[in-house]
Order: structure tokens, then C-alpha cells, then sequence
């Protein structure tokens, strides 16, 4: 009888216990439905421009260096040179501004460089933060080539986030 007893109380309990959690359940269920959970993402802007070109210096006198055009939206420089001789030498300066929010890294890539001028391209170190920014310098060499001859060339604005993991912008 005890033992029957005992069996009896376990059921009620159980019973008991499953009754509470399908009512805990529903209630959960009707509270969680007018439950909202609101947040806001802000992204930033990765918008690095060549914002100058001017030429530092030259081997001759007066400028070989018929156009230096910042061009497709500030992200590539077009150089023209006319009337180039063996042994020119240009320096050009150049400005990189960081429109955007997001901190980047740059770095530029020359182009179309004719045959006999060598492009040396100096880019600016480290992180260019958004509103900020940093000069590099591209020097031009020219050497065998026809006396008087018209050259052109682009320099491009390659860039990433400053903290991309996998660094393909090669600093």
C-alpha cells in the first residue's frame, strides 16, 4: 500500500511538473512575441583620391613634362612627357587623401610605361586615416631611347582596408 502510495505522489508530481512547464512555455511564447530587439550598424566609406601631382624637379630646362592629370575619380594619375631625351631625370610629388572614414592603406601601380623609362614609385608608410592625408613620389628615368620622343604613362591608386588581414596592397 505504501508503495503504491509513493507511485501515486510521484505521478501527481509529475503530472504537476509537466502542467507547469506547458503553461511557463505559453506564457514565454506570448511574452517573447512583443518582444523586439532593435539595433543599428553604421559602415564606414573606404574613398582614398590622389588630391595632387606637381613636378619637384627636372634634369632640363624648360619641363619635359607636358601633363600630370589626376583622372577616373582621383584614383589614377596620367603622365605625359613630351619631347623626352636620353638621360631625362623627373621628380613628381603627389598627395593622397583619405575621403573616406575607414582607415586604408595605398599604394600605386605605373602603367603603360613606354619602352627605355623606368618609373620609380616611392609610396606613402603606413595608414592614411579618413580625412588625412599622405605625399609619396614617383621619379622618372629615362634612358636609351629616340631623341625627342613623346611618353605617357598612368599611375593607379590600389588600396585596402588598414586592417585587411591577408595584405595584397604589399606592405
Amino acid at each position: 500500500m505504501k508503495q503504491r502510495k509513493s507511485s501515486y505522489h510521484t505521478e501527481v508530481i509529475c503530472l504537476a511538473l509537466t502542467v507547469s512547464f506547458s503553461v511557463i512555455g505559453v506564457g514565454f511564447g506570448n511574452w517573447q512575441q512583443g518582444l523586439t530587439i532593435k539595433g543599428v550598424v553604421t559602415t564606414g566609406e573606404i574613398n582614398p583620391v590622389f588630391s595632387e601631382c606637381e613636378v619637384a624637379g627636372e634634369s632640363v630646362w624648360p619641363s619635359r613634362i607636358e601633363d600630370c592629370r589626376i583622372t577616373d575619380g582621383g584614383k589614377r594619375l596620367e603622365i605625359r612627357l613630351k619631347d623626352v631625351t636620353p638621360d631625362y631625370r623627373a621628380h613628381l610629388k603627389y598627395e593622397i587623401t583619405n575621403r573616406g572614414t575607414v582607415p586604408v592603406k595605398v599604394r600605386t601601380e605605373t602603367e603603360n610605361a613606354d619602352e627605355g623609362v623606368h618609373l620609380h614609385v616611392n609610396n606613402p608608410n603606413g595608414v592614411i586615416d579618413g580625412g588625412h592625408r599622405k605625399k609619396g613620389e614617383l621619379v622618372i628615368e629615362v634612358g636609351a631611347v629616340e631623341e625627342n620622343q613623346d611618353s605617357s604613362f598612368t599611375v593607379d591608386l590600389d588600396y585596402i582596408q588598414w586592417n585587411y588581414k591577408k595584405d595584397d596592397c604589399g606592405q
